[in-house]
């Protein structure tokens, strides 16, 4: 029998610089995608976020409704997480209904990180955070007041401005707010 020699060590470098070199371009590629899709360095701007309410109203407002009916005061939905679960009385439960677990994912594909309802007297406000830089310290979004009446109020808002049909355009900012006192 003969023997076969292997390849040249040339040959195997080059094998292994095709390999990696796709690896990078997939890896490159890959990251492209999940930054341009899910992340922005500098929040939206207010005709942005009118634009966001614009494109999304019907789901929004299936969402809006659902929380106005919930009967407990304050409730959280995480849409990153479980877009078919809420957290209130200290748990988290399932949404019964498809429809607003189809809006909620559909919120959260088009960059939507939050939805939460604060009914007490003072707040009275539900929002859509659209953008957040650090989750809770500096965050906007969009937000209405549960009864249409006034402005709404958020954790940390340093500003609100209304961007029409009772919705406001508002922006947090853990720092600013508590040097603002």
């Amino acid at each position: 029998m003969g023997h076969v020699l292997p390849p040249e060590p040339l040959t195997y470098m080059i094998l292994f610089r095709k390999k990696s070199s796709i690896t990078v371009l997939l890896s490159v590629a890959l990251l492209f995608v999940i930054v341009s899709c899910n992340f922005r360095f500098e929040p939206p701007s207010a005709e942005e976020a009118k634009a966001f309410l614009s494109r999304h109203r019907e789901d929004i407002d299936i969402i809006v409704n659902y929380l106005k009916e919930l009967e407990y005061d304050s409730a959280f939905i995480d849409v990153d997480k479980d877009s078919g679960r809420i957290f209130y009385e200290f748990d988290w439960h399932e949404i019964p209904s498809v429809n607003v677990k189809n809006s909620i994912y559909r919120l959260r594909i088009s960059g939507c990180c939050q939805i939460s309802k604060d009914a007490k007297q003072e707040i009275n406000t539900i929002s859509f955070m659209i953008w957040t830089r650090t989750m809770g310290s500096v965050d906007c979004g969009i937000a209405c007041t549960m009864n249409g009446q006034g402005k709404p109020k958020t954790e940390f808002q340093v500003s609100c401005e209304e961007i029409g049909d009772g919705w406001f355009y508002y922006y947090d900012d853990y720092e600013e707010y508590r040097t603002l006192g």
